[in-house]
């Protein structure tokens, strides 16, 4: 008899889930995650950032909701949260390119551009043709006041941009390249 009852508890929670009546108990990681996605797309960062804390609670091996948390406080604003998640999925994945990205501009908006740079470099060692930290790295070192290494990554940039296809962000670039220049007076 007590067989039987365990059966019909466990086929009518399978039943559940499979008729989608109850949803909420058996949904997967990967499926907060990609809700998660879903709302950082359309701008909705708390209701993202919510998916992807319940996505590492279901499975905190994962380093991709740790980053996407990071990137949505970054968002918010919330630079040091968007850090502590970076770290987490730079301990479980250090080639996360994202991730590095990520914490540069978490501290660029931090005012330490100097470890905004530091995380761009690491970034791009990870991605050798990511336009973006080229460019985030460009901006960094204007900040520094390092006019040469502005230049260089800022042109890297531009270059990478260029042959993705991306000519408004080559635009963008070209049109900070002439600010940068003035405000080293060259």
């Amino acid at each position: 008899m007590r067989v039987k009852i365990i059966i019909l508890v466990v086929a009518i929670g399978l039943f559940v889930c499979f008729v989608g009546v109850g949803n909420l108990y058996c949904q997967t990681a990967k499926e907060h995650f990609n809700r998660g996605n879903a709302y950082k797309a359309s701008g909705e960062y708390y209701k993202a950032a919510e998916e992807f804390k319940q996505s590492i609670a279901l499975d905190p091996s994962r380093f991709e909701p740790y980053t996407n948390l990071g990137l949505v406080y970054n968002k918010m604003g919330k630079y040091n949260d968007a850090i502590s998640n970076f770290e987490r999925a730079l301990q479980i994945f250090p080639g996360d390119y994202m991730a590095h990205s990520g914490m540069g501009v978490s501290y660029h908006y931090l005012g330490d551009y100097a470890k905004s740079a530091e995380c761009y470099k690491k970034a791009i060692a990870a991605k050798s043709d990511y336009a973006l930290a080229y460019d985030n790295l460009g901006l960094a070192y204007a900040y520094l006041g390092d006019y040469e290494n502005s230049m260089k990554n800022l042109n890297k940039a531009r270059e990478l941009y260029q042959s993705q296809g991306n000519y408004r962000k080559v635009q963008e670039i070209e049109d900070f390249i002439e600010e940068v220049n003035t405000a080293f007076g060259i």
